[in-house]
């Protein structure tokens, strides 16, 4: 049938004009894009942007990355669906390195690649244009093993073994795990993580960062840049902007040596080497009721039982209030002549500080006055307080370098008075911190009160050790992991010491106090005459003498609960150890040392260190390397007396136990071990 005339005409029209907005778009698209007005993508069904070997889909809301010549990727990260669209409008840039990609009103993706000798970094910044846009990436577990990030309560290993839900990404005392019942990040920790694929993964410290790491078991680490919580403060109301850098090397060692020089800095020195070298003991298992009587006693056994004297450490509450340092005369009457008799014997001795003053404290009223410590974000006055150890407690504010100097002197007053060698700091995590206080100076990032922190307790001399840090690798210190349950398992457990001391190392955290042998044991409440007091309970025979030959082969060999307190054979094994650590394990450690002051490398390193392409080496959380050349394998299971062994590929290795030599790349099955022993083997061949 023919279309009549009257309806073809219409049908023209509209087509006409049609056309006439169709060029009205292209010229508008041409003045916005600053490109000529035919310059049209032929691939109208292509849904990527293309930078180097990344690519950009918002199609299926994922930046994938490809290896040179390679279509396999190596990292694929998701962002919210808010951007399930084509962008607006590409930035303009003369950088052919760049891509730019706008969302009118969403935000904006910059990446931005460079190259290197070893590497391929990308930089991805991600700036949100309104509330309606919050950064979110996100990156897929299942594909590699990761390391990295932060120590844990439930220390599982490798990083996608853990299970931790969105939170800001802060340090914490492990302890919060266990009250609340949901996995913190710990009081040591950095914004990094690299994968067995070689991909390093590094976020900048001025993001408002929360992580999630297989939330509700959805095998994804998660980054979100958030000013939404009670961490991070935003004086300039500025936007969440989410910027890190992702690096891709050969394999697991090659890309963390590359981002340990690109986002760290090697230890100015070693720290002394004694502490290595000798044991320290600690009046930890006394707790509060720490005296010039039990300490005296406790020294003159490791007298009378022949033990090297080596580093002691008054733990606890040997003071009248937190902020007083110097010895409450009415636990210690001759604290002076203690510590003299203590030096003369032969031993170095350190106390136990915090950077939390009891509001009872004799210097408390000089902070106040002064303004050195944290303070209400509402007042420039009224000092901030926390709940510390059950006490209120103010805490000095490290970012004033008056408040700085001041506890500096504290302390040092209090070594030149009491001759004291050296000071553990205990305390100084960020999630401390929140919104209702502020600082002298502003910083981004809660953790850097942990820096400065370290940064007071170095200036004090290379003896001391902290328990906290972030960005601080430079400072000759060792650092304590935290308190040990004694316990087998995982959670804060005897299981929980290596993938533990692995993380640190990796962190750049190489001079590493693993605490005391056996845990921190347990407590009951006894009466007597109408008075409770505390009464100690041992950790299990069995538990204390597999931890022991354990921390031989650690950098320090601490001991709270004494090997005499067991029996004649415990105290026997333990003589054997100590010298064996001082005679054969110390001069590994100090050569590694010597190569971690150079580096930054670990001290103490996984098994797949020598072997980074081993696929089973690593998964592996129950081993560990001392240097490149040995291998420790414990015993961790309650009544075992075998365990497999994994000795890495491409090397021989010899039986310390047996005297037999193995090709590497196998496991060793029902390997005996007796409750004395413990597995080690020498690397003797490496591959050309």
């Amino acid at each position: 049938m023919a279309i009549p005339k009257r309806k073809m005409g219409r049908l023209l029209k509209i087509g006409v004009v049609v056309v006439i907005l169709a060029l009205v778009l292209l010229i508008c698209r041409s003045l916005i894009r600053k490109k000529p007005v035919l310059d049209i993508d032929l691939n109208l069904f292509d849904f990527r942007h293309k930078l180097g070997h990344v690519y950009f889909d918002y199609s299926q809301r994922s930046i994938t990355f490809s290896a040179d010549n390679n279509d396999d990727s190596y990292l694929t990260v998701t962002f919210p669906q808010q951007l399930q669209s084509a962008p607006d409008l590409t930035c303009e840039s003369k950088d052919s390195n760049s891509l730019c990609l706008k969302w009118m009103h969403r935000g904006k993706l910059e990446i931005k690649e460079s190259l290197s000798q070893n590497a391929r970094c990308y930089n991805i910044v991600w700036t949100p244009k309104n509330n309606g846009f919050v950064p979110l990436d996100c990156f897929p577990l299942t594909d590699a093993h990761w390391y990295g990030g932060s120590a844990h309560y439930t220390h599982d290993w490798p990083v996608e073994q853990l299970n931790v839900p969105l939170q800001p990404y802060i340090s914490s005392p492990l302890l919060v795990a266990k009250e609340t019942g949901k996995e913190v990040f710990g009081p040591v920790l950095e914004r990094y993580w690299f994968s067995s694929k070689g991909v390093g993964i590094y976020v900048d410290n001025s993001v408002p960062l929360h992580v999630s790491i297989n939330e509700n078991n959805d095998n994804k680490m998660c980054f979100k840049a958030s000013y939404i919580s009670n961490h991070y403060q935003n004086p300039e109301n500025l936007p969440p902007v989410l910027r890190y850098f992702v690096c891709k090397a050969d394999n697991a060692k090659e890309i963390h040596e590359h981002m340990y020089k690109k986002c760290f800095k090697v230890p100015t020195r070693i720290p002394d080497e004694k502490r290595m070298q000798n044991p320290t003991w600690t009046s930890a298992k006394f707790r509060d009721q720490n005296k010039q009587l039990t300490v005296l006693t406790y020294t003159n056994e490791i007298n009378i039982n022949k033990f090297p004297k080596g580093f002691f450490e008054v733990y606890g509450k040997y003071f009248r209030a937190y902020g007083d340092y110097n010895f409450d005369d009415k636990k210690f009457p001759n604290a002076h002549q203690m510590i003299g008799e203590l030096k003369s014997s032969g031993f170095d001795v350190g106390t136990w500080v915090t950077p939390y003053m009891d509001l009872k404290s004799l210097h408390a009223e000089t902070g106040k006055k002064n303004g050195y410590f944290v303070h209400d974000a509402d007042s420039d006055v009224l000092p901030a307080s926390i709940s510390w150890n059950g006490n209120i407690s103010l805490f000095v504010d490290f970012t004033n370098q008056q408040a700085f100097k001041w506890f500096h002197d504290i302390l040092e007053n209090i070594q030149k008075d009491y001759r004291n060698t050296a000071f553990t700091f205990d305390g100084g995590e960020s999630s401390f911190f929140d919104q209702s206080q502020s600082m002298k100076n502003f910083i981004h990032n809660p953790c850097e009160y942990s820096t400065k922190y370290v940064e007071l307790a170095a200036s004090l001399g290379d003896k001391g050790t902290v328990k906290v840090g972030y960005q601080s690798q430079q400072y000759a210190m060792f650092v304590e992991i935290p308190d040990r349950r004694s316990s087998w398992d995982y959670k804060g457990g005897l299981k929980s010491i290596i993938p533990t001391v692995l993380t640190y190392g990796l962190l750049g955290y190489p001079f590493i106090n693993p605490g005391p042998i056996g845990g921190r044991g347990s407590f009951s409440q006894k009466s007597f005459k109408n008075e409770t007091f505390e009464s100690k309970i041992l950790p299990e025979s069995e538990l204390y003498v597999r931890w022991m030959l354990l921390s031989t082969y650690l950098p320090i060999m601490q001991f709270s609960y004494a090997p005499w307190e067991y029996n004649n054979e415990t105290t026997l094994l333990a003589l054997q150890l100590v010298q064996y650590h001082r005679d054969r394990v110390f001069p590994l450690l100090k050569a590694a040392a010597k190569e971690a002051e150079v580096t930054g490398m670990p001290i103490i390193r996984p098994v797949w260190w020598v072997a980074p392409e081993d696929i089973v080496a690593q998964r592996v959380d129950c081993e560990f390397l001392v240097g490149d050349s040995l291998l420790v394998a414990p015993v961790l299971e309650k009544g075992d007396r075998e365990r497999q062994v994994y000795l890495p590929s491409g090397s021989r290795w010899k039986d310390n136990l047996r005297q037999k030599h193995y090709d590497g790349g196998q496991w060793l099955e029902n390997y005996r071990v007796e409750l004395t022993e413990i597995a080690t083997f020498e690397r003797e061949k490496t591959p050309v």
